[in-house]
This record gives C-alpha cells, sequence and structure tokens, in this order.
C-alpha cells in the first residue's frame, strides 16, 4: 500500500515528503566553487601585488625629454613620467608629481618637502640632503660651439684647462661635473648660469667657445636639432643617474619597493625602450 500510494490519497499525506530538486544541490555547489575560485585568485593577486601603501611626494626635472608639460586637456608624457608609471605597476606606490628646476629640487630636498627627485645623475649638491638609488651608469658628454670646428675634437681636459672655454649649468647645483673641477671653474669665473635646460642650449647656441655638460640621453636629444655642435665624450669619467631619496618614517618599505623596481628596469630592457621612444636623429 505504501510503495503504491499515491500523492493525493489521504492516507499518504504523513508517508511523502517534499522533494528538493536535485539541480538545487548542483547550483549551491557550483556556486561555492565559483566563489571559493574567485577568492582565491584575488588572494593570490595581492600576494602578488607589493604592498607599499606611501604617496610619494616627487619632483621631476621640468625640461624635455625628461619631462613635456600636458597639452590643453591632457597629461604630461616623458622619460620620467614613463619611468613613474613603471614604478606604479611594480610596486603599487603612489607619486604626486611636481616639475621643477634644479635649484627648486635642491632646496625641496633641504627642506625635505619632497620624498622623491625623480631622475637625476649623482651631483655634489643633492648628496648634501638626500639618499641615492642608482638606476644605470650613464656616460658624460659635453657640447661645444665652436666657430670653426677641428678635424678632431677637443679633450675634456682641453675644455677643462683652457679659460677661452665657458661651461653653461642650471642653477642650484654643479652637476657632472667633479668637485676639483667645480672648483676651478667657479674660482675661474668660467660658468654661464641659465634657468633651465631650454635656455641652456639657446646660449649655448649664440655663445662661441660655450660648453654644455650633461649624460648622454639628454646630449643626443639636443644633438638632434644641432647637429652643427662639436661633441665631447668623456671616456674616462662615469656618472650614475637615478633617483634620491629623503628618509622619513614610514617610507623606508616603499623606497626598498622603488629601488628593487629601478633596478629592474634597468636590467629587463624597459628602460633603453623608454629613452629610445624620445630620442630625435639629427635633422
Amino acid at each position: 500500500m505504501q510503495g503504491n500510494c499515491a500523492h493525493t490519497h489521504p492516507t499518504c499525506k504523513k508517508l511523502n515528503k517534499p522533494e528538493i530538486p536535485r539541480y538545487n544541490n548542483f547550483m549551491w555547489t557550483a556556486a561555492a566553487g565559483l566563489l571559493i575560485s574567485i577568492l582565491f585568485l584575488n588572494t593570490s593577486a595581492w600576494a602578488e601585488r607589493p604592498s607599499c601603501g606611501v604617496n610619494f611626494r616627487t619632483s621631476v626635472n621640468e625640461s624635455p625629454p625628461l619631462y613635456f608639460p600636458p597639452d590643453a586637456g591632457g597629461k604630461p608624457r616623458g622619460i620620467t613620467i614613463d619611468i613613474i608609471e613603471e614604478l606604479k605597476k611594480r610596486t603599487g606606490c603612489e607619486f604626486t608629481v611636481t616639475s621643477m628646476n634644479r635649484s627648486r629640487t635642491a632646496h625641496s630636498l633641504k627642506y625635505s618637502t619632497i620624498d622623491l627627485a625623480l631622475l637625476d645623475s649623482r651631483n655634489i649638491t643633492y648628496d648634501k640632503y638626500a639618499k641615492f638609488i642608482l638606476l644605470r651608469p650613464s656616460v658624460r658628454k659635453f657640447l661645444v660651439n665652436l666657430k670653426t670646428p677641428p678635424p678632431t675634437p677637443p679633450t675634456v681636459q682641453e675644455l677643462m684647462n683652457n679659460p677661452k672655454f665657458k661651461f653653461i649649468i642650471q642653477p642650484g647645483s654643479l652637476i657632472f661635473f667633479k668637485q676639483e673641477e667645480a672648483t676651478q671653474l667657479e674660482n675661474q669665473k668660467r660658468l654661464i648660469t641659465m634657468p633651465n635646460l631650454p635656455q641652456c642650449f639657446k646660449k649655448l647656441k649664440e655663445t662661441e667657445n660655450a660648453v654644455f655638460a650633461s649624460q648622454g640621453t639628454l646630449i643626443n636629444y639636443y644633438l638632434g636639432d644641432h647637429p652643427g655642435l662639436t661633441l665631447v665624450e668623456d671616456k674616462e669619467n662615469v656618472f650614475d643617474s637615478g633617483a634620491y631619496y629623503v628618509p622619513r618614517k614610514g617610507i623606508q618599505a616603499g623606497i626598498a619597493l622603488i629601488e628593487k623596481a629601478l633596478a629592474e628596469i634597468a636590467k629587463d630592457g624597459t628602460l633603453n625602450k623608454i629613452v629610445e621612444k624620445y630620442q630625435r636623429l639629427p635633422k
């Protein structure tokens, strides 16, 4: 009787229980599995992304090709901006960027109103106020305005020791000069100070026997516009290029991430790709 009992028979009401459809159990199992998978994937992604937790107040050199100000409604671009974007991806750190000339950067490092200066060569002025992070060594080069370029360019020592050569610099620091060179040029009053990089090259083009020293990336960029200038390469002295930071409480873990990321950017070819993107061929 019970085995053949119909659902509508009065004696079957207590014997038959409502049946839970099997597909409901399947859906609950699938949903739980999907949720666990999502949590696992997100946990893996979070584990791979460094935990920085710092928004670095960052200065970048205001001059091309390191920095190009934004057009109306656009965004800034340049070598340092691209490097900062790489650092964001690789470290999880944030950066509040301000473009500055070297004089203002030196002042900001001295009074700790910035955390990070990116990108510059190691120099005797910034070393007084901040610690240096190496990106890569940079070859020092000079551009010289000679009325009649000789068959063989002058040597670095000839430039330094001949008082007719005047050296154009930006304010705030004697970048790309050793201490003894800087002292010599200052004592002999052979320095011409211009406010920024474009003005340096304008003055260089207008002044016979003027000299401008910088690292290879910048010299190559401006040589593209001024192929008539004489190139002098320093084959003995190498100047390190990288970033400066002012130590303060709470940023050391972030600095360690930045130092690691800069080394990776230089090693894996990313830096070369960024620099090549902004180079110009001689006209």
